[in-house]
């Protein structure tokens, strides 16, 4: 079994190395971008813009580690799928990931994200992933995610639609499933990452200087969420339950609001087309005026 994984290990490492031989490497005190040579302004403005989300992260959190977020940045679309075909896949159709063997974090190319914004966004919630990987072992998925989703300001419009629609529909999964297990049914995905998020932030909101506490604890996430929130994680999905029950209720009013708000367009256009066309009935079925001399009177 050993020699088995260290066989893969070992493969893992040439297919690695072998993709990176054409690349560049740059670096500060924070990051390390490994680029493709044509890409080297893009790695430069990435080295001038993530340590500054880097850096606002920390501070929000009050942990400042002293450790290099590495990042491959695919060249195109085939290159990022050479990366994922080393990893022997990966469960997500997603544009980037954070994996634990080389403690890398896998970019699609800009041009495949489409936007500054959507770009940037995706490497700080990749760089958190790697944050919380540094400081914690164990850690359920609902903090991995809610952490980053939350401190990466990805928390959407459309999250927010889709966690209402799921509550109506009584698919939102209670907190406690969610430690190990992404959802199987994709469209669900969306409603995962946005309770993960308001878990998160509820912890956060709730005692600031636990959660930051807990990245300068222990290693073992469940000794470290005890210290450092006094309470066991049974109790927090206790109480977070409760405090989820009321605020969903807005999300799906948001929800019933926003299918009313477009169903009563269609209905007014339906009742206009429906006026003009009786009145043009209307106009057809009554006699037209007699234009002839007898109905003319002139007054001297």
């Amino acid at each position: 079994m050993r020699s088995s994984k260290l066989l893969l290990l070992l493969l893992l490492l040439f297919n690695l190395n072998f993709l990176w031989s054409e690349k560049v490497v740059y670096h500060d005190d924070l990051v390390e971008i490994i680029a493709d040579k044509k890409d080297e302004y893009l790695a430069q403005e990435i080295m001038e813009h993530l340590p500054s989300l880097i850096g606002r992260f920390q501070m929000e959190i009050g942990v400042y580690p002293k450790f290099v977020a590495k990042v491959y940045l695919s060249h195109n679309q085939q290159d990022f799928q050479n990366i994922v075909a080393t990893f022997g896949g990966i469960t997500e159709h997603s544009n980037a990931f954070y994996s634990r063997r080389d403690s890398v974090i896998y970019i699609k190319s800009f041009v495949e994200i489409g936007t500054t914004e959507s770009f940037y966004q995706i490497l700080h919630h990749e760089y958190i992933h790697a944050f919380i990987d540094y400081h914690l072992h164990d850690v359920p998925l609902w903090f991995h995610e809610g952490m980053a989703v939350h401190f990466s300001r990805q928390f959407s419009t459309n999250m927010v639609y889709s966690l209402g629609m799921d509550y109506l529909l009584r698919k939102t999964p209670h907190i406690s499933t969610m430690e190990r297990n992404y959802p199987t049914d994709q469209a669900s995905l969306a409603t995962f990452y946005a309770k993960s998020a308001m878990a998160v932030k509820y912890l956060h909101e709730q005692d600031k200087p636990g959660l930051s506490l807990m990245f300068r604890t222990d290693k073992s996430f469940n000794k470290a969420f005890n210290r450092s929130f006094k309470k066991s994680q049974e109790l927090f999905y206790y109480e977070f339950e409760q405090d989820f029950q009321k605020k969903i209720i807005l999300n799906a009013v948001y929800v019933v609001g926003t299918m009313l708000g477009l169903i009563f367009p269609v209905i007014f256009i339906w009742g206009w087309i429906r006026r003009a066309t009786l009145k043009k009935k209307r106009d057809k079925s009554t006699p037209e005026d007699d234009d002839s001399d007898e109905d003319i009177i002139i007054t001297l």
